[in-house]
């Protein structure tokens, strides 16, 4: 079986109390792949857990400096099929936007590889990812700008699978 997409959602605290964040993603095929992206403003918040209809998701990765924000990866092989709440619990309040990706025809006993990842201030962000044929990447951008929302492009042979701005804080 093929690694195939399945579905996207994403949900955006804006500026809020409440340190956590509620939203729903369904699931749907086999040798399933949930991927949570959460990308958090100011750098200095993290995730606490992140659940999925009531199941603990694992930490892949996180990138952080001391300026720019703070971007986590986290996952889960065979995700309950049907419509669940994911729901990401962060260290305090923060201003975070975050999204899912899952995915079917994924490897289940062996779902993520190791992570590739950079930072930097450049405008044309770029990383070298090695993949196989039966493989995926799955990328992040985390970033933001005091004047506006900044604008990426999707590189050739990519495909852009959600685009979220969180308000300005």
């Amino acid at each position: 079986m093929a690694i195939a997409f399945d579905a996207t959602s994403t949900a955006n605290t804006g500026v809020v109390a409440d340190p956590s964040l509620t939203w729903s993603h369904t699931c749907t095929g086999s040798d399933r792949l949930m991927v949570v992206h959460v990308t958090i403003r100011p750098g200095n918040q993290s995730v606490s857990s992140v659940t999925y209809g009531g199941t603990a998701l694992t930490l892949s990765d996180v990138r952080s400096n001391s300026t720019g924000p703070r971007v986590e990866l986290w996952y889960l092989a065979a995700p309950a099929t049907g419509a669940n709440d994911i729901v990401v619990t962060f260290s305090a309040s923060s201003n975070s936007v975050c999204g899912a990706t899952s995915w079917t025809g994924v490897n289940q006993s062996s779902p993520v590889s190791p992570s590739v990842s950079a930072i930097g201030s450049d405008d044309t962000p770029t990383i070298a990812v090695g993949s196989t044929v039966s493989s995926f990447v799955v990328d992040v951008v985390g970033t933001f700008d005091e004047l506006g929302s900044p604008t990426a492009t999707v590189g050739a042979g990519q495909t852009e699978r959600w685009n979220a701005t969180a308000e300005a804080s």
